[in-house]
């Protein structure tokens, strides 16, 4: 009689994917943020989608900071301050190892300016993720922003593991400064 391994119960010790009452606070700790999970039943296998977040590459008062920013110049809702601060973040790390040319959308365009306003926490954003500073070198009446330009930039910090809300990704038309280069070229173009 052929000798087998005992068939593991479902559950933490024997499922990487397995959902316990602590992982969310290790995934906070992590600096993660779970994306919404539907009830498991025993023995159906799930996928968890754990998402890096701007805010915790930020650190909590540097995001706050941003998201104040953003509410006091830019007449946004706190709520909306806040996801524009975490794509902001998002972005400038993607941008510093993105093998793609990236440029924020108007909307997160208003969190990157508040990034770099902060010129210390900046520098060392840059410096963490790229290794270099990364300069800003708008282009004020270059055009509108090209659209496929920040689509990719959306798949990209994806790509990374950020967790991207779309509705930020878009571009109206309204801002005709092109902010999306670093000492004249695109960020993420070596």
């Amino acid at each position: 009689m052929p000798l087998t391994a005992p068939r593991p119960r479902p559950g933490p010790a024997s499922d990487p994917l397995a959902i316990t009452s602590d992982s969310n606070s290790a995934i906070e700790a992590a600096g993660k943020c779970p994306a919404p999970l539907h009830t498991r039943r025993r023995h159906m296998k799930a996928t968890a989608n754990v998402h890096k977040t701007g805010r915790a590459v930020a650190g909590e008062e540097l995001f706050e900071s941003l998201a104040h920013f953003v509410v006091t110049h830019h007449s946004e809702s706190a709520e909306r301050a806040e996801r524009i601060a975490d794509q902001a973040v998002a972005f400038v790390v993607t941008a510093a190892t993105a093998t793609v040319s990236m440029a924020p959308s108007d909307d997160v365009d208003l969190g990157l300016h508040a990034l770099i306003l902060h010129t210390k926490e900046y520098g060392q954003l840059c410096e963490r993720y790229a290794g270099r500073f990364l300069h800003h070198n708008p282009k004020p009446g270059g055009g509108a922003r090209d659209p496929e330009k920040v689509a990719a930039s959306a798949r990209a910090m994806k790509a990374a593991g950020f967790a991207v809300f779309d509705d930020l990704w878009t571009v109206d038309g309204t801002n005709l400064a092109q902010c999306d280069s670093d000492c004249g070229r695109p960020y993420g173009d070596a």
